[in-house]
């Protein structure tokens, strides 16, 4: 990916669900972690739909755009997000669908926007992908055909750029597996603490407040002493170890190359640092493991 050129990738393993109605504001705010009166037509925020045990079921976006809120997420997400939704709805005048929308990750691309920022401009939604004012999503409801001088790159790419904002990538073999602040939600601002109940909001909020939590999310280079076979398919998490002891799971990775990965690892603080470790049994191959800066700090409770 050269660095100047404006680039774009048709996100096709990314869905919106959107809620409408009467009680559609008052319905999440009992069902998800960011608070609703804060998300408007002009700002997003980044949120999580928990389980009964406080477990992220699912992770997303939400915004506000005309008479619906929607939940940007990934593809594989769609389907249990809906139902739990779903099932919580029957007292609440909302309606729940998944449209059929096209959404492109956008690089390099005008109108410069920042974390949470949103623009809605000729039908065309664009929101603020990260800490890189130069990246952002496109929405519409009609496929895009960008000019001849755009650069088209692959969803990898694009998924990369989220991960060097240290933004976690949950797809549904994660799902209901890590409480929020294991996978840094605390961090860029998809729980709050103040808004009042919601669902695994006790168990969210116990961990806050005993600032007891151990594990973070890392991001981290995979350096493979040998390519895995490849009629091998990877499901997350995958585990890692060291010295027979497992020291981490990864949610999400990306190969760079045949013997080399970027990835998402929920380690222990005390594990997270350079070394060779070996990667569950699904693949039966060692590699070294060397721990990448992300764009924000850890406060005291998180």
């Amino acid at each position: 990916m050269t660095t100047n050129e404006t680039h774009y990738t048709a996100c096709t393993d990314y869905t919106v669900l959107t809620v409408s109605g009467p009680d559609a504001e008052s319905f999440l705010q009992g069902q998800i972690s960011c608070d609703m009166t804060k998300v408007s037509e002009a700002r997003y925020l980044f949120g999580v739909y928990c389980n009964i045990k406080g477990r992220v079921v699912s992770f997303f976006r939400c915004f506000k755009s005309g008479e619906h809120y929607g939940l940007l997420l990934h593809r594989s997400l769609a389907d249990i997000t809906h139902e739990m939704l779903d099932k919580y709805a029957r007292f609440s005048n909302v309606t729940i669908e998944e449209p059929e929308l096209f959404i492109y990750g956008m690089v390099n691309a005008k109108p410069e926007l920042g974390w949470f920022e949103i623009q809605c401009a000729d039908d065309i939604l664009r929101l603020g992908a990260g800490d890189d004012p130069n990246r952002h999503w496109l929405i519409t409801s009609e496929p895009v055909t960008f000019p001849e001088d755009y650069e088209a790159i692959d969803i990898n790419d694009w998924e990369y750029l989220e991960m060097l904002s240290g933004i976690p990538i949950v797809t549904s073999g994660v799902s209901g597996e890590f409480i929020p602040q294991r996978l840094n939600m605390q961090s860029i601002q998809a729980l709050d603490f103040e808004k009042g109940c919601y669902l695994g909001q006790e168990i969210v909020a116990r961990m806050h407040f005993r600032g007891s939590l151990k594990h973070h999310l890392y991001r981290v280079e995979l350096k493979l002493d040998e390519a895995p076979d490849d009629d091998v398919e990877v499901v997350f998490p995958l585990e890692l170890k060291a010295d027979g002891k497992v020291i981490g799971q990864v949610i999400y990775a990306i190969p760079l190359a045949r013997t080399l990965c970027h990835a998402q690892v929920v380690m222990l603080a005390d594990e997270a640092y350079d070394r060779f470790i070996e990667i569950g049994e699904q693949l039966h191959v060692t590699a070294h493991l060397e721990i990448l800066p992300i764009p924000y700090t850890w406060g005291e409770n998180d």
